[in-house]
């Protein structure tokens, strides 16, 4: 990793530090590095710290520390990646206080569409049905499916996904090393065979009334839309909900009987304007999606396309990534990697962009 990016890792692990303030010294001193290097005073009065919180920072620079840092993220076999890599989601970039570093267990899905699918831990059958059909749908729409790994809906709709044999993220509330539930170590390698597992805490971190609202923003700001599954009138799939509204995605909402208390929040949703959910097909219907034509190109794709130029499409979306990147990716040589976008250019797959950048089309 390279010394900016270890920094990056440093400033982040802060959690003394609001996340707002994290972007507000990086904005004053240009980089993490300089947060490291200037004085604890001034880096207090910027960052608003009492004395506790100080004593804190100034314990925090020690090489001990950052060494603990990286032996908890490597014996998780997880990566961190910050906000000036490509690899980061470029939607989670566009919302306010975006973190600025992730640990990543897998490999972020190049999709373009990413649904979060929230709800109550404690559903009724109702709604782990309702979950599990709609992460199931989403995956033969090519549609990943984003939650946050809990008991109840978030469960139900990863495994949705995965039997359906699509991609999903999980956003955990905790450091990226633990698993929360504990028995859902399984689901979380699964998860992370078949898209990736992604935190913004530190190894070693517990959930908190903290960290589990913040995570929400995550879940929110990688995707396109939120469906909400069942909710009670105070819950954490609401603020979910608040974030999505707040950041311009769809809220979906799933109606449920008006005598359940876990309905409450969905139906408040709905009557303030939500998209309702009739049936699991609404939500790529929203989006005008058809999978006739998402089984086409598929079949296309895996008749059509020679081996390196599978690698080579697989690591383009919506958002312009470089031939260079391609090439980091992909392990192909550059001559390898042109060969392949001329080819994926001339099937109409890809479009070149100025700067040597290439999006799909």
């Amino acid at each position: 990793m390279q010394d900016e990016t270890l920094y990056l890792m440093w400033l982040n692990s802060l959690v003394q530090v609001s996340v707002k303030n994290r972007h507000r010294l990086l904005e004053v001193f240009g980089s993490a590095k300089a947060v490291w290097n200037a004085s604890s005073a001034h880096v207090s009065r910027i960052a608003e710290l009492n004395s506790d919180n100080l004593y804190k920072l100034v314990r925090s620079k020690d090489d001990e520390n950052m060494k603990e840092l990286c032996e908890g993220m490597e014996k998780a076999g997880a990566r961190f990646i910050t906000y000036l890599d490509e690899e980061y989601p470029e939607s989670l970039k566009n919302i306010p206080d975006y973190p600025i570093g992730l640990y990543i267990i897998g490999e972020i899905p190049k999709q373009e569409y990413k649904i979060g699918v929230v709800g109550a831990r404690s559903c009724t059958e109702y709604g782990m049905g309702a979950s599990y059909e709609i992460g199931k749908c989403l995956a033969k729409y090519d549609i990943v499916t984003v939650s946050g790994m809990a008991e109840g809906v978030d469960a139900y709709a990863h495994k949705g996904a995965l039997d359906g044999g699509g991609k999903t993220i999980a956003v955990m509330g905790t450091g990226i090393d633990l698993c929360y539930p504990r028995g859902h170590t399984k689901l979380k390698q699964q998860i992370a065979q078949n898209g990736c597992v992604i935190s913004e805490f530190p190894p070693g971190t517990h959930g908190s009334s903290y960290t589990f609202p913040a995570r929400n923003r995550i879940i929110s700001g990688i995707s396109k839309g939120v469906a909400v599954i069942e909710a009670a009138k105070k819950s954490g799939s609401l603020i979910t909900a608040d974030f999505a509204m707040e950041q311009g995605r769809t809220v979906f909402a799933l109606p449920g009987n008006i005598n359940s208390r876990l309905s409450v929040g969905t139906n408040m949703l709905l009557k303030n304007g939500a998209e309702v959910i009739t049936q699991p097909e609404d939500i790529p219907a929203f989006y005008n999606m058809d999978i006739k034509k998402k089984e086409k190109n598929k079949k296309i794709l895996n008749n059509s396309l020679a081996p390196n130029e599978k690698l080579v499409y697989d690591c383009i979306d919506s958002v312009p990534q470089s031939a260079e990147y391609i090439h980091a990716q992909t392990g192909l040589s550059a001559s390898e990697v042109q060969s392949a976008l001329t080819m994926l250019e001339i099937k109409g797959l890809v479009q070149g962009m100025s700067g040597q950048r290439y999006k799909r089309i």
